[in-house]
């Protein structure tokens, strides 16, 4: 398939919001993660199964209002985009060598926020052609080429995007990676 006009396809899709977690918020978001003991490992369970069917490499799990109800009203209640609360977070660490595969995400979503929990310049979501990580183009040769556009994990910032339909990946992280991925659905 042909994905050459896909970021000019989707990039009115694309905004950032800073802040969108502050700090503290952050920060006990990699407290909860670090004490929590049965993080699926999303290469064997649910797998985020890529555009090639390559499967990534990292844990996850899931947060509810149901499953976390003080964390959800502290966090994720006030946490409204364009009229609607989130239904659904995830959690998501990558260590040394994880990735994730360029992908569309499942689901019902009308709404996806990504937001790095740490800041590491090196880290990034990536969005655009596919054929830039299967062809190991350096993310920064990508951007500046028209290819892709990443977005370097600052923490607490926003990557917003609408729907399911935009391709975007993670590359091999160098360095942990947390981010926080929130859904909202119908």
């Amino acid at each position: 398939m042909n994905y050459d006009n896909h970021l000019s396809e989707i990039s009115s899709r694309l905004s950032i919001k800073a802040n969108f977690l502050n700090e503290e918020e952050c920060n006990k978001l990699i407290e909860l993660f670090n004490d929590y003991e049965s993080a699926m490992d999303r290469s064997m369970v649910y797998q985020n199964v890529g555009l090639n069917n390559d499967v990534g490499s990292y844990y996850s799990f899931e947060v509810t209002e149901r499953k976390y109800p003080t964390l959800w009203k502290d966090i994720f209640k006030s946490k409204i985009y364009k009229g609607l609360e989130p239904n659904e977070v995830q959690l998501n660490i990558y260590l040394p060598g994880n990735f994730i595969p360029p992908h569309v995400d499942k689901g019902n979503n009308i709404y996806t926020i990504t937001v790095p929990l740490q800041t590491h310049k090196e880290n990034n979501l990536v969005f655009g052609n596919p054929q830039a990580y299967y062809d190991s183009i350096p993310v920064e040769e990508s951007d500046k080429t028209g290819m892709t556009k990443s977005f370097t994990d600052i923490k607490g910032r926003g990557t917003i995007f609408n729907g399911i339909a935009p391709i975007h990946w993670v590359p091999k992280v160098d360095a942990i990676r947390y981010s926080a991925v929130i859904m909202y659905g119908i």
